[in-house]
């Protein structure tokens, strides 16, 4: 087994889906029966991953816990927000202990298929990005692109003209990365890819691993989280339902 832990980033507002749930954050909407968060728990627990972090906003600890029950998980809130999910990362990774670890997150969904294919490529990178190039189950002009150069990422961001597949928002990192978050000044919102991306600019081994047609998606807006349900993203669903027994 690579590793035992991950980290789920799971503190965003959800602020453009407050017209299906008000102010409730993101990770505790439901698809179908069970919230946003369930699903990368899921995945990730049926891939082999045993002990989880769980990063949700200030607040909602108890209303996790109900989710989790049954798993081995330590929540930490985030009074922060407004910081990013760079910054969940940097909560995250104090309460971590193996060497390697998996970071996800949870607005994410994908099958356990594509964390074996994450651990199957994960050589020795200090980050191993899951890659598709696949833009089937998503809106391209909201996803993270990634542009690669002699099997390395040289960068990453949602503005890329030229790139070569998409983060799909599942990571394999080693705690070499704490060296790069704990240089972050957090006077702003640090996203996730420009925490990726200094550590592409710290001289951290930075790779991809291509998922290749393995389904997936990410929920921004009401469109993606009804195309999930029952329009063109469906297949993303059908497939995590093929591998998990939910």
């Amino acid at each position: 087994m690579m590793t035992e832990e991950a980290i789920i980033l799971a503190s965003g507002l959800g602020k453009r889906l407050r017209e299906l749930k008000g102010d409730l954050p993101k990770c505790f909407h439901k698809l179908e029966s069970q919230p946003m968060l369930s699903y990368p728990l899921r995945a990730l627990k049926t891939a082999g991953i045993n002990r989880f972090v769980i990063v949700v906003p200030r607040g909602y600890s108890q209303r996790a816990e109900r989710i989790v029950g049954g798993f081995s998980v330590k929540i930490i809130e985030n009074d922060s927000v407004e910081k990013g999910n760079a910054y969940s990362l940097f909560l995250g990774l104090q309460n971590i202990e193996a060497e390697r670890f998996v970071v996800s997150c949870c607005d994410s969904i994908y099958p356990p298929s594509a964390i074996l294919k994450l651990f199957s490529q994960r050589g020795e990178a200090d980050v191993l990005v899951a890659m598709s190039r696949n833009s089937s189950y998503i809106d391209p002009s909201e996803a993270t692109k990634i542009k690669v150069e002699e099997g390395r990422v040289k960068n990453i961001g949602k503005k890329l003209s030229e790139f070569d597949g998409y983060d799909i928002g599942l990571f394999l990192m080693s705690k070499n990365v704490k060296e790069v978050v704990k240089e972050i000044e957090w006077n702003r919102e640090v996203n996730l890819f420009e925490f990726v991306q200094l550590c592409v600019d710290s001289g951290l081994k930075v790779f991809t691993a291509d998922i290749g047609k393995i389904p997936w998606t990410e929920i921004d807006t009401p469109e993606d989280y009804w195309e999930l349900l029952g329009g063109k993203r469906r297949k993303v669903l059908e497939t995590f339902y093929q591998e998990v027994n939910f």
